[in-house]
């Protein structure tokens, strides 16, 4: 039986009642990228993938130059349940803490976290969800500005977020506990992907946000199919369309 994959990033948090996701983490989506693709990058998501690139080796830099002990790009994968596993590549292993390496590139985002400092959850569940594979109790989550924002703002300035998870999976944020995140629902939400990808069913439910005000489904390329399906059930008019949509805009 050939292996069904999930990528790592593909996180989120689900409960009865309580189903939010990451930008990558809607239980739809995940299902329509492993069994049709997803359009080609945009100009803007190259963009960003590439200034991520740029952050990733001007750290391994600074890191090899201060002889730190460093695994770089791990690959990870892990078994979820039949035939489907979850696969991804940590930024770095650094003396032994999970790194989950973020770019900012805008003024919000500086004015919150490097101003602010002030997290996004859903970077902090992607980090979660590398540390329960590969076992760790301790990550950082760790940004970096990529250009100039205003007083006091120039390139490769770093604020970092010490996570740990403690024997009772609370989750300890710089020594804050984050309440807003339970451990037990990443590992829900992976379960129910899991069983999507397995039965090639549709989830039901409209994923919520983890943080406001961004929603998932606002800008998503997806979401004139899951209105329609949402209002008549017609799984093959859904696939149709997405198919269509992939073949006309192109796909990866």
């Amino acid at each position: 039986m050939n292996k069904i994959y999930m990528r790592g990033g593909n996180s989120g948090l689900y409960s009865p009642g309580n189903y939010r996701v990451t930008s990558n983490g809607c239980l739809r989506m995940i299902l329509v990228r492993s069994k049709c693709g997803q359009p080609v990058a945009n100009h803007r998501e190259r963009f960003t993938f590439d200034i991520g690139i740029l952050c990733e080796k001007i750290l391994a830099d600074k890191w090899k130059a201060e002889n730190k002990q460093v695994e770089l790009d791990v690959e990870v994968e892990e078994h979820i349940i039949d035939n489907v596993y979850i696969m991804g590549h940590i930024d770095a292993i650094l003396e032994g803490r999970i790194i989950e390496e973020k770019s900012v590139q805008s003024v919000n985002s500086f004015k919150k976290i490097m101003k602010g400092g002030l997290y996004k959850k859903e970077n902090i569940v992607q980090l979660l969800q590398y540390m329960m594979i590969k076992e760790h109790t301790e990550g950082t989550l760790l940004y970096t500005t990529v250009g100039y924002f205003g007083e006091k703002s120039e390139p490769g300035q770093q604020r970092e977020f010490k996570v740990r998870i403690t024997e009772d999976d609370k989750i300890i944020v710089n020594e804050q506990e984050e309440s807003g995140i339970r451990l037990i629902d990443i590992l829900y939400h992976r379960q129910q992907a899991a069983e999507c990808l397995m039965k090639k069913i549709i989830f039901t439910e409209r994923p919520e946000p983890i943080e406001m005000p961004w929603y998932p489904c606002d800008s998503c390329w997806l979401r004139p199919m899951c209105d329609n399906w949402d209002s008549n059930h017609d799984d093959n008019e859904f696939w149709s369309s997405v198919n269509n949509h992939l073949d006309k805009v192109g796909k990866r």
